[in-house]
């Protein structure tokens, strides 16, 4: 394999789709590759700044990679490449070089589907877990933190039906409750409506109970005129009335339909309507 001159999309993309976090410094300045689709051109790609700002960059101007947290030169490239792949430099005993590595626990399991080890060694072994398994959390290795890769287990079809039960369960009671929930809306609407149909009558007697709708009649009052329904009322000492906590169900200046107000019974009237 011939070694690299300069950078280009296909070097980027063999990181890119492995899900490996990637930036390209260029000029000064770091670009993280956000997507595939930023390496389709052959001679310009596309990287994101610390601002969130797409730029145009060319590869040939990139002096280095940050590929998770390691810095990747065209050199260090070429040399994890020429130990994978082999070249015309590449010395026979090459391959054998590599055979105790294969002997070591996690790199066996992870090389065995596929990985690559010239990559890996770029990495530092700290890149995420490659196709086949999937990573449960970090374990120490040699004074580092690398992922703690297990292999992908396939779903039983008992499992696969049970989640399918599952899920089904939980579109249903979602369902009941939305139902519900219109219900509840639709019956507020019609109290409103008769309501509103309704001659309003202030009552000097009127008992309010949960449920019941009011209307602010004190005219001094930054609420005036709204229109609720009760839900909680309070008995005041030494005979001073009661407190009548109800939720507004119209709009207004300085009120809005869903607003919690409590205020003391004399300012408000009772709403009389036809069930």
């Amino acid at each position: 394999m011939k070694p690299s001159k300069t950078f280009n999309n296909v070097i980027l993309g063999q990181f890119v789709l492995t899900g490996i976090p990637i930036k390209v410094y260029v000029d000064g300045v770091y670009y993280t590759i956000t997507s595939p689709d930023d390496l389709e051109d052959p001679i310009y790609g596309f990287g994101m700044d610390e601002d969130g700002r797409m730029h145009e960059f060319d590869y040939r101007r990139i002096d280095h990679l940050l590929v998770n947290g390691n810095n990747i030169t065209l050199d260090s490239y070429n040399d994890a490449m020429e130990k994978e792949f082999g070249g015309d430099s590449a010395s026979e005993e090459e391959p054998t070089k590599e055979e105790p590595a294969e002997e070591e626990g996690d790199e066996e399991e992870v090389a065995e589907e596929g990985a690559m080890p010239g990559m890996m060694d770029l990495l530092g072994e700290k890149g995420p877990c490659w196709d086949g398994y999937r990573q449960v959390g970090m374990k120490k290795k040699s004074g580092r933190m690398v992922p703690n890769c297990v292999p992908i287990k396939e779903a039983t079809k008992d499992e696969v039906e049970a989640d399918i039960e599952a899920a089904e369960a939980e579109i249903e009671a979602a369902e009941t409750k939305e139902d519900a929930a219109k219900d509840t809306i639709k019956k507020a609407k019609e109290k409103i409506k008769a309501a509103k149909s309704q001659t309003i009558e202030e009552s000097a007697h009127y008992t309010y109970g949960i449920g019941d709708i009011v209307k602010n009649k004190n005219k001094t009052c930054p609420h005036y005129g709204s229109i609720g329904v009760v839900s909680k009322i309070l008995d005041l000492p030494d005979m001073l009335g009661n407190l009548v906590t109800y939720r507004v169900v119209n709009n207004g200046p300085t009120y809005r339909a869903g607003d919690i107000l409590t205020k003391t019974d004399d300012q408000l009237m009772g709403v009389n309507y036809n069930d």
